[in-house]
């Protein structure tokens, strides 16, 4: 199916991971104060496994476009929602990636969407759509028809599902009461219960990047918050309350405070891209790096507007360092750099590539992601 960036593990993973952080003298990290991950892995013998699984997109299919959202069902089949050519379509794909249908048109009836900005997968393969646009969720059945629609109060950036049918959204509200707070608690009706996310609800216009979030479910009572612009993860109650802050101090991520754009003159921000906790209790990241030719995948690019920087060659422009983190130790799993860009998780344990080829042509690829334990050599 592709290349493995590592060997394949032996067994023996967790009883190793275990051993190396109680060697560590790790202390499960806890309360309101922010615990410092060190740098020093706990577990010198991992390694990533990094196999390719299939692409998505072709000269003969509809442009897949930019996207973080990609679902997939429990027969195989890949959804692929929120791109960026035609964010009002949902792209249906089979299991080996051949393209089957396109489900949507643009429009506002029943099955119509302006811009589905994300979506996600429930029990049973329910798909939950949510039009930035329209401010609409809407539910769709396995076969595609519309089994509900929903008004929603607030434009949904990214979404956790709790078991109830309330979800916890990741939004800006410009209101008085709510401004400052990233995340908010819906109920079944999507109507606002509780709005929370920020300890100093810093209002600063000029910074919208401070009230962006990545969200990942942590339990059915709090999740995961990650900055965008700094290596800062916190743990909310859905009653608003901080459980706990990791961060991260490295040199490779420096935190930055507006989006300059890109340019020739510098490398690109280093921005967190996604977080996923495993069926462990570990967190998932993946971190959008400068390549280290990353000059080489920009170019000047002449609009209707004038003259910009763009992304010519995603492979070089940008890398990945994937890191995993044990919050409940409070120490660094593992860490690695990999070359492709990863925007996104499309589930647990199998990520979102994009790039774009010579002829311009966009692709997503999938990417399994394996911690393993690697044997040393003799």
């Amino acid at each position: 199916m592709g290349r493995t960036h590592r060997p394949p593990g032996v067994p023996g993973l967790s009883i190793a991971l275990a051993a190396a952080s109680l060697v560590q003298g790790a202390t499960p990290a806890s309360g309101q104060d922010f615990v410092t991950i060190e740098s020093d892995a706990a577990c010198a013998s991992c390694g990533l496994s990094l196999t390719h699984m299939v692409t998505l997109g072709s000269l003969d299919d509809p442009s897949v476009g930019f996207t973080k959202s990609v679902a997939i069902e429990s027969s195989g089949r890949i959804l692929v929602l929120g791109h960026e050519v035609t964010p009002h379509e949902l792209m249906v794909f089979d299991p080996e990636g051949a393209f089957v249908r396109v489900i949507g048109r643009d429009g506002e009836g029943p099955g119509e969407f302006s811009f589905v900005m994300t979506g996600a997968l429930t029990t049973g393969d329910s798909l939950h759509l949510f039009d930035d646009d329209l401010l609409r969720e809407t539910v769709l059945t396995p076969t595609f028809d519309v089994a509900r629609t929903l008004r929603l109060p607030v434009r949904v950036r990214e979404t956790v599902f709790l078991d109830d049918g309330r979800i916890v959204v990741q939004s800006s509200m410009a209101t008085p009461d709510l401004v400052g707070h990233p995340l908010h608690l819906l109920d079944r009706e999507r109507n606002i219960v509780k709005s929370f996310g920020s300890a100093d609800q810093v209002i600063r216009p000029d910074m919208s990047i401070y009230r962006l979030r990545r969200i990942e479910k942590a339990d059915e009572s709090s999740v995961w918050s990650a900055f965008v612009n700094q290596y800062v993860i916190e743990n909310w109650s859905i009653d608003g309350v901080r459980l706990a802050a990791l961060k991260r101090d490295v040199p490779w991520f420096e935190p930055w405070h507006y989006n300059k754009g890109l340019s020739l003159s510098e490398p690109p921000d280093v921005t967190l891209e996604a977080i996923r906790q495993d069926d462990e209790g570990r967190l998932w990241i993946l971190i959008r790096v400068p390549g280290e030719d990353w000059k080489n995948g920009l170019a000047e690019v002449d609009t209707p507007e004038g003259r910009f920087v763009g992304t010519r060659d995603w492979d070089l422009a940008y890398d990945t360092v994937v890191e995993i983190i044990d919050p409940r130790l409070g120490v660094l799993v593992h860490s690695e750099r990999v070359e492709p860009s990863l925007v996104g998780f499309a589930s647990m344990g199998q990520a979102i590539g994009y790039r774009e080829g010579p002829d311009g042509v966009p692709y997503i690829d999938l990417w399994q992601l394996e911690l393993v334990e690697v044997p040393s050599s003799p």
